[in-house]
């Protein structure tokens, strides 16, 4: 556990109550300077230690840690929330906890010591898509809408009783963009929400267990593209997960398994239904297309492994083989 002395916690916030951050992402890491630049000033922050990360697996602070760093705000970074990090957490006396994309399950013990508990902001709609990768999971089911809810924590995952939320529409979105807007969605939310808290002005709804769904941690795997779905679907998979964990698909040459990252697609008004899903073919305009099980996209950004990212086109010259089996030629 890294402790970093506070200026901020000898600043008078304006509400004058006393409040720790909770959080680890990036989407955190928004959240946390919009309500910083409102004038909620958190006493601490806690966020996860650092992780080693890239090809030289470097110890790398969240983004949240360095920002906190940044602003001279008081930092905890425990490996896990055992006793010595709620003594911590009491010795601080918070009038409140906000947890924002944290990744810690929060035990018994620390969701008691706040004295108005801890607000949790979700990135859904709750009680749709409880769990770890709600943004994702919303575009791959082309929700329309979707939206942040803060809730009052409690032992089980997204459980908790409703304050509010915020609807917005999110068809055909990137996740980058997405979460980004959810981010300020959700602080402009909690900003509206702490005081009336505070103040009990606020009575929680009971989520509906009956309109529960959930969604999964994403892995590596979950990036693999399946040619057999609609080119509907496959756009989804990449707005979904690009930039992280990233889509791609394998292509077998000369005994070889090539992987091939797709960073942009759009679907295509053409289509080679001669093709089996997962066969490459080019328009008059020498775009790389792959056909899919109903419909075809455009490859517009690729990135061959090692390489730097280039057009689909760009890709398509070195690599005519691709369409060289291509049926209807």
């Amino acid at each position: 556990m890294v402790y970093y002395l506070s200026i901020a916690y000898q600043k008078k916030q304006k509400n004058k109550m006393t409040y720790v951050f909770f959080g680890s992402t990036e989407f955190s890491k928004n959240v946390l300077e919009r309500l910083y630049d409102s004038g909620l000033i958190p006493t601490c922050v806690i966020t996860s230690p650092p992780k080693l990360q890239g090809r030289h697996q470097i110890q790398t602070p969240t983004p949240v840690d360095l920002w906190a760093k940044k602003h001279m705000i008081s930092v905890l970074t425990p490996d896990k929330l055992d006793d010595n990090f709620i003594q911590s957490l009491k010795n601080l006396k918070p009038d409140l906890a906000v947890l924002v994309a944290y990744g810690k399950i929060i035990p018994k013990q620390v969701l008691n010591i706040p004295l108005h508990g801890i607000l949790n902001l979700h990135p859904s709609l709750l009680p749709k898509w409880r769990g770890a990768s709600p943004i994702q999971a919303s575009i791959l089911a082309k929700d329309k809408e979707t939206g942040v809810t803060v809730m009052l924590l409690d032992e089980q995952m997204d459980h908790g009783p409703i304050l509010d939320q915020i609807k917005t529409d999110s068809a055909n979105q990137s996740y980058p963009h997405l979460s980004e807007k959810l981010s300020i969605l959700g602080a402009d939310l909690l900003i509206k929400t702490i005081p009336l808290w505070l103040a009990g002005k606020i009575t929680p709804a009971i989520q509906d267990e009956d309109k529960s769904t959930y969604c999964k941690k994403i892995k590596t795997i979950d990036g693999l593209i399946n040619w057999s779905l609609d080119n509907d679907s496959i756009i989804s998979q990449i707005l979904a997960y690009n930039p992280n964990p990233g889509t791609y698909t394998n292509i077998k040459h000369q005994n070889k398994d090539i992987i091939l990252k797709i960073l942009s697609a759009q679907i295509s008004k053409e289509e080679n239904p001669k093709l089996n899903p997962g066969d490459f073919f080019k328009n008059e305009k020498q775009e790389l297309l792959i056909q899919c099980k109903s419909g075809a996209i455009v490859l517009d950004i690729v990135q061959p492994s090692g390489k730097k990212p280039m057009s689909g086109s760009q890709y398509l010259r070195g690599h005519n083989w691709l369409i060289q089996n291509e049926k209807n030629n």
